[in-house]
Protein backbone atom coordinates (compact mmCIF):
# COMPACT_ATOMS: atom_id res chain seq x y z
CA UNK A 1 0.00 0.00 0.00
CA UNK A 2 1.61 3.04 -1.06
CA UNK A 3 1.82 6.16 0.97
CA UNK A 4 -1.00 8.41 -0.81
CA UNK A 5 -3.30 5.30 0.21
CA UNK A 6 -2.43 5.41 3.41
CA UNK A 7 -2.77 8.62 4.32
CA UNK A 8 -6.19 8.91 2.16
CA UNK A 9 -7.68 6.02 4.77
CA UNK A 10 -6.07 8.16 7.95
CA UNK A 11 -7.52 10.47 6.83
CA UNK A 12 -10.74 8.60 6.58
CA UNK A 13 -10.86 6.75 9.73
CA UNK A 14 -9.70 10.12 11.73
CA UNK A 15 -13.12 11.78 9.93
CA UNK A 16 -15.66 8.89 10.15
CA UNK A 17 -14.37 7.11 13.41
CA UNK A 18 -12.72 10.01 15.45
CA UNK A 19 -9.74 8.43 15.43
CA UNK A 20 -6.41 9.34 15.99
CA UNK A 21 -3.92 8.85 13.00
CA UNK A 22 -0.13 9.88 12.10
CA UNK A 23 0.11 11.50 8.77
CA UNK A 24 3.29 10.75 6.77
CA UNK A 25 4.63 13.49 4.23
CA UNK A 26 3.82 13.76 1.23
CA UNK A 27 4.30 15.98 -1.90
CA UNK A 28 1.84 18.16 -3.56
CA UNK A 29 0.57 15.69 -6.10
CA UNK A 30 0.03 13.20 -4.01
CA UNK A 31 -2.41 15.27 -1.59
CA UNK A 32 -4.24 15.94 -4.92
CA UNK A 33 -4.33 12.47 -5.77
CA UNK A 34 -5.84 11.99 -2.12
CA UNK A 35 -8.25 14.67 -3.36
CA UNK A 36 -9.20 12.89 -6.33
CA UNK A 37 -9.90 9.35 -4.70
CA UNK A 38 -11.87 10.97 -2.08
CA UNK A 39 -13.92 12.88 -4.53
CA UNK A 40 -14.52 9.56 -6.91
CA UNK A 41 -15.15 7.43 -3.58
CA UNK A 42 -17.87 9.75 -2.34
CA UNK A 43 -16.31 10.38 0.72
CA UNK A 44 -14.77 13.60 0.31
CA UNK A 45 -16.50 15.38 3.22
CA UNK A 46 -15.20 12.20 5.96
CA UNK A 47 -11.74 12.99 4.53
CA UNK A 48 -12.01 16.85 4.73
CA UNK A 49 -13.11 16.06 8.19
CA UNK A 50 -10.35 14.33 9.14
CA UNK A 51 -8.08 17.15 7.59
CA UNK A 52 -9.70 19.45 9.81
CA UNK A 53 -9.56 17.13 12.97
CA UNK A 54 -5.62 16.13 12.28
CA UNK A 55 -4.86 19.96 11.33
CA UNK A 56 -1.97 20.38 13.68
CA UNK A 57 0.23 17.37 12.89
CA UNK A 58 3.19 18.53 11.31
CA UNK A 59 3.36 16.42 8.01
CA UNK A 60 -0.09 17.35 7.14
CA UNK A 61 1.04 20.09 5.15
CA UNK A 62 -1.37 20.89 2.22
CA UNK A 63 -0.99 23.19 -0.55
CA UNK A 64 -3.28 26.63 -0.17
CA UNK A 65 -4.79 26.18 -3.69
CA UNK A 66 -5.60 22.63 -2.55
CA UNK A 67 -7.26 23.69 0.77
CA UNK A 68 -9.27 25.56 -1.56
CA UNK A 69 -10.15 22.99 -3.78
CA UNK A 70 -11.48 21.10 -0.76
CA UNK A 71 -13.69 24.07 0.61
CA UNK A 72 -15.23 24.69 -2.80
CA UNK A 73 -16.02 20.88 -2.75
CA UNK A 74 -17.53 20.89 0.34
CA UNK A 75 -19.61 23.84 0.27
CA UNK A 76 -21.36 21.81 -3.13
CA UNK A 77 -24.79 20.03 -2.18
CA UNK A 78 -25.03 16.53 -0.79
CA UNK A 79 -25.35 13.82 -3.43
CA UNK A 80 -28.59 11.73 -2.33
CA UNK A 81 -27.37 7.65 -2.57
CA UNK A 82 -28.80 6.27 -5.59
CA UNK A 83 -31.28 3.69 -4.10
CA UNK A 84 -31.33 2.32 -7.51
CA UNK A 85 -28.22 0.51 -6.03
CA UNK A 86 -30.53 -1.76 -3.58
CA UNK A 87 -31.71 -4.48 -5.65
CA UNK A 88 -30.58 -8.20 -7.05
CA UNK A 89 -30.11 -9.45 -10.84
CA UNK A 90 -30.89 -12.89 -9.60
CA UNK A 91 -34.75 -13.34 -9.92
CA UNK A 92 -35.03 -15.90 -7.14
CA UNK A 93 -32.72 -13.57 -4.58
CA UNK A 94 -34.86 -10.21 -5.90
CA UNK A 95 -37.82 -12.23 -4.63
CA UNK A 96 -36.77 -12.82 -1.31
CA UNK A 97 -34.93 -9.56 -0.70
CA UNK A 98 -38.17 -7.83 -1.21
CA UNK A 99 -40.11 -10.25 1.33
CA UNK A 100 -37.38 -9.16 3.72
CA UNK A 101 -37.83 -5.97 3.38
CA UNK A 102 -41.42 -5.60 3.55
CA UNK A 103 -42.01 -8.01 5.98
CA UNK A 104 -38.95 -5.57 8.43
CA UNK A 105 -39.65 -2.01 9.81
CA UNK A 106 -38.70 0.15 8.29
CA UNK A 107 -36.20 1.67 11.18
CA UNK A 108 -35.13 -1.55 11.67
CA UNK A 109 -30.55 -1.32 12.12
CA UNK A 110 -30.47 -4.77 10.80
CA UNK A 111 -32.38 -4.44 7.93
CA UNK A 112 -30.08 -1.28 7.59
CA UNK A 113 -27.06 -3.19 7.80
CA UNK A 114 -28.44 -6.02 5.10
CA UNK A 115 -29.21 -2.59 2.64
CA UNK A 116 -25.84 -1.47 3.02
CA UNK A 117 -24.08 -4.58 2.72
CA UNK A 118 -26.51 -4.68 -0.82
CA UNK A 119 -25.23 -1.23 -1.98
CA UNK A 120 -21.79 -1.86 -1.12
CA UNK A 121 -22.18 -5.35 -3.29
CA UNK A 122 -23.87 -3.34 -6.14
CA UNK A 123 -20.84 -1.65 -6.50
CA UNK A 124 -18.41 -4.28 -6.10
CA UNK A 125 -20.30 -5.88 -9.30
CA UNK A 126 -20.71 -3.24 -10.98
CA UNK A 127 -18.14 -0.33 -10.84
CA UNK A 128 -15.07 -1.81 -8.52
CA UNK A 129 -14.93 -0.91 -4.92
CA UNK A 130 -16.71 2.43 -3.63
CA UNK A 131 -16.05 3.19 -0.33
CA UNK A 132 -19.38 5.64 0.14
CA UNK A 133 -21.72 2.39 1.39
CA UNK A 134 -18.84 0.51 3.08
CA UNK A 135 -18.18 3.62 5.04
CA UNK A 136 -21.79 3.56 6.07
CA UNK A 137 -21.67 -0.15 6.70
CA UNK A 138 -18.83 0.02 8.81
CA UNK A 139 -20.84 2.98 10.88
CA UNK A 140 -23.68 0.92 11.78
CA UNK A 141 -21.29 -2.19 13.14
CA UNK A 142 -19.68 0.09 15.55
CA UNK A 143 -20.10 -1.38 19.02
CA UNK A 144 -21.87 2.16 20.08
CA UNK A 145 -24.77 1.64 17.38
CA UNK A 146 -27.70 0.31 17.88
CA UNK A 147 -28.28 -2.84 18.39
CA UNK A 148 -27.98 -5.54 15.72
CA UNK A 149 -29.83 -8.94 15.35
CA UNK A 150 -27.17 -11.08 14.54
CA UNK A 151 -29.58 -14.44 14.32
CA UNK A 152 -31.74 -12.58 11.95
CA UNK A 153 -29.06 -11.38 9.52
CA UNK A 154 -27.22 -14.45 9.29
CA UNK A 155 -30.21 -15.47 8.29
CA UNK A 156 -31.42 -13.48 5.73
CA UNK A 157 -27.27 -13.35 4.26
CA UNK A 158 -27.94 -17.51 3.75
CA UNK A 159 -31.65 -16.91 1.66
CA UNK A 160 -29.90 -14.71 0.00
CA UNK A 161 -26.94 -16.85 -1.01
CA UNK A 162 -24.43 -13.94 0.50
CA UNK A 163 -22.19 -15.54 3.11
CA UNK A 164 -19.14 -15.56 1.11
CA UNK A 165 -19.47 -11.68 0.01
CA UNK A 166 -20.41 -10.94 3.41
CA UNK A 167 -17.03 -12.04 4.03
CA UNK A 168 -15.57 -10.51 1.64
CA UNK A 169 -16.62 -7.12 3.00
CA UNK A 170 -15.83 -7.91 6.51
CA UNK A 171 -12.43 -8.27 5.06
CA UNK A 172 -12.54 -4.67 3.64
CA UNK A 173 -13.87 -2.91 6.81
CA UNK A 174 -10.85 -4.51 8.93
CA UNK A 175 -8.02 -3.89 6.46
CA UNK A 176 -9.37 -0.09 5.89
CA UNK A 177 -11.04 0.62 9.47
CA UNK A 178 -8.58 -1.35 11.08
CA UNK A 179 -11.83 -2.63 13.02
CA UNK A 180 -11.78 -5.69 14.96
CA UNK A 181 -13.13 -9.14 13.83
CA UNK A 182 -14.64 -9.78 16.59
CA UNK A 183 -16.92 -6.76 16.68
CA UNK A 184 -18.77 -7.79 13.24
CA UNK A 185 -21.77 -9.93 13.31
CA UNK A 186 -20.23 -11.85 9.73
CA UNK A 187 -16.83 -13.74 9.77
CA UNK A 188 -14.12 -12.11 7.56
CA UNK A 189 -12.41 -14.23 5.36
CA UNK A 190 -9.97 -16.53 6.70
CA UNK A 191 -6.76 -15.00 7.60
CA UNK A 192 -4.51 -16.25 4.16
CA UNK A 193 -7.16 -15.32 1.82
CA UNK A 194 -5.33 -12.62 -0.30
CA UNK A 195 -7.72 -9.18 -0.62
CA UNK A 196 -5.01 -6.99 -1.11
CA UNK A 197 -5.06 -7.28 -4.84
CA UNK A 198 -8.80 -6.82 -4.97
CA UNK A 199 -8.84 -3.66 -2.87
CA UNK A 200 -6.50 -2.32 -5.62
CA UNK A 201 -9.64 -1.79 -7.78
CA UNK A 202 -10.01 1.38 -4.76
CA UNK A 203 -7.30 3.49 -6.13
CA UNK A 204 -7.48 2.38 -9.95
CA UNK A 205 -8.13 5.09 -12.26
CA UNK A 206 -8.20 2.93 -15.67
CA UNK A 207 -11.14 0.81 -15.48
CA UNK A 208 -13.97 1.69 -17.68
CA UNK A 209 -17.27 2.05 -16.13
CA UNK A 210 -20.25 -0.08 -16.84
CA UNK A 211 -21.95 3.01 -18.38
CA UNK A 212 -19.83 3.04 -21.45
CA UNK A 213 -20.31 -0.54 -22.69
CA UNK A 214 -22.55 -0.11 -25.34
CA UNK A 215 -24.03 -2.23 -28.51
CA UNK A 216 -25.06 -0.55 -31.69
CA UNK A 217 -25.59 -2.27 -35.01
CA UNK A 218 -23.79 -1.17 -37.90
CA UNK A 219 -25.49 -1.07 -41.98
CA UNK A 220 -24.38 -4.21 -41.82
CA UNK A 221 -26.53 -7.76 -40.20
CA UNK A 222 -23.36 -7.58 -37.30
CA UNK A 223 -24.28 -6.09 -33.59
CA UNK A 224 -20.84 -4.30 -32.66
CA UNK A 225 -19.71 -2.22 -29.12
CA UNK A 226 -17.97 0.59 -28.71
CA UNK A 227 -15.90 -0.37 -26.02
CA UNK A 228 -14.49 -3.59 -26.15
CA UNK A 229 -11.80 -3.43 -23.57
CA UNK A 230 -15.18 -1.91 -21.12
CA UNK A 231 -16.98 -5.16 -22.27
CA UNK A 232 -13.64 -7.08 -21.18
CA UNK A 233 -13.15 -5.66 -17.85
CA UNK A 234 -16.74 -6.36 -16.90
CA UNK A 235 -16.29 -10.25 -18.21
CA UNK A 236 -12.91 -10.68 -16.34
CA UNK A 237 -14.78 -8.28 -13.20
CA UNK A 238 -18.05 -11.12 -13.18
CA UNK A 239 -15.45 -13.95 -13.35
CA UNK A 240 -13.24 -12.65 -10.47
CA UNK A 241 -16.37 -12.51 -7.99
CA UNK A 242 -17.49 -15.50 -9.36
CA UNK A 243 -16.45 -16.79 -6.14
CA UNK A 244 -18.00 -14.49 -3.61
CA UNK A 245 -21.35 -14.35 -5.13
CA UNK A 246 -21.88 -16.67 -7.60
CA UNK A 247 -25.51 -16.32 -8.53
CA UNK A 248 -24.97 -12.81 -8.61
CA UNK A 249 -22.31 -12.61 -10.32
CA UNK A 250 -23.19 -14.61 -13.19
CA UNK A 251 -27.24 -12.76 -13.79
CA UNK A 252 -25.13 -9.62 -13.03
CA UNK A 253 -22.93 -9.68 -16.37
CA UNK A 254 -25.98 -11.01 -18.43
CA UNK A 255 -27.80 -7.76 -17.05
CA UNK A 256 -25.11 -5.07 -17.89
CA UNK A 257 -25.00 -6.97 -21.59
CA UNK A 258 -28.73 -6.81 -21.75
CA UNK A 259 -28.91 -3.31 -20.66
CA UNK A 260 -26.47 -2.37 -23.10
CA UNK A 261 -28.71 -4.09 -25.71
CA UNK A 262 -31.69 -1.70 -25.40
CA UNK A 263 -29.28 0.69 -27.43
CA UNK A 264 -29.47 -1.07 -30.90
CA UNK A 265 -31.66 0.73 -32.69
CA UNK A 266 -34.60 -1.36 -34.65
Amino acid sequence: MNIATRNFLRLLRAGAFDRDERIEPMSAWKWRRVYEVACEQGVARLVFRGIQQLADQFYLQIPDAQMETWRKTIALPVVPDDESALRLTNRQNEKKLQAIIEAEPADSPTLAVLKAMLITTRHILDDGFYLRPLVQLALLLRPSSRRIDRDKLHEWLTTLHMERIAQLEASLIVMFFEMEAESLPFEPLPVNARIESLADDLFSQQHPHTGQLRFTQGNDIFVHTSNSRAMLWQARRSARYFRYYPSESITNLLASFARSLTDIEE
